[in-house]
This record gives C-alpha cells, sequence and structure tokens, in this order.
C-alpha cells in the first residue's frame, strides 16, 4: 500500500519501504503496482471528486467523478479515496498507492 502527500509517495509492499521520491510531474508507479490519484474540493456547500487509476505503463485502469452536498474538502478527499480503495480491491489490486494533496487526510492513514 502506498500513502502519499502533496509531493512524496511511499511505496510499501508487505511493510517493505520499496522507494521514495519527490516529485514535481506525474511519476508511474513501481512494477506491478497501480497509482491513484485523487482530489476533492468544495465551493458553496457543493463538492467535488475525482480519481484516476493508472498502473507502471501509465495506462488508464479507471476514472471517476463524482458530486455531492458538503461543506468541507476533509469529506471531499475521503470520499474519493474510500471510492477508489473500493474499486481496486473488488478489482485485485492490491498493491497500490495514493496520491492525495490532502496532508491531514494521508497522515490519518499513515
Amino acid at each position: 500500500m502506498i500513502f502519499s502527500n502533496h509531493h512524496k509517495n511511499i511505496y510499501v509492499s508487505k511493510g517493505i519501504t520499496l522507494s521514495v521520491t519527490n516529485t514535481l510531474r506525474w511519476q508511474p508507479p513501481p512494477l506491478d503496482f497501480y497509482k491513484i490519484n485523487c482530489d476533492g474540493s468544495y465551493k458553496n456547500d457543493e463538492g467535488g471528486s475525482g480519481c484516476i487509476i493508472r498502473n507502471h505503463l501509465g495506462c488508464c485502469n479507471f476514472a471517476f467523478c463524482n458530486y455531492f452536498p458538503t461543506n468541507s474538502v476533509l469529506i471531499c478527499e475521503s470520499l474519493v479515496v474510500w471510492h477508489a480503495l473500493s474499486f481496486a480491491f473488488s478489482n485485485q489490486l492490491e498493491q497500490v498507492g495514493i496520491k492525495s494533496d490532502c496532508k491531514m487526510l494521508i497522515n490519518s492513514l499513515n
């Protein structure tokens, strides 16, 4: 499982850290991993979120967006991560990484 905040990715498989990188642009995950890029936002009590799941070749395996009533960016970010992980695990994508700019959410998951 990989969790990351704004510009740092941490790849972990079976409790072993594989690599740590600082990135300024999208970087593919390691071989046999999937990278989930997520984001959420809200304005005037309406929230939106989206994600894309890609493999090590950069190929899109899944993408979605959602809109819902909320007044919290943390709720937006949490929902998109939950939906992405639900999809990944229901499709046997066990080695996944999450990329999010919501430090509070990533810190709570770690």
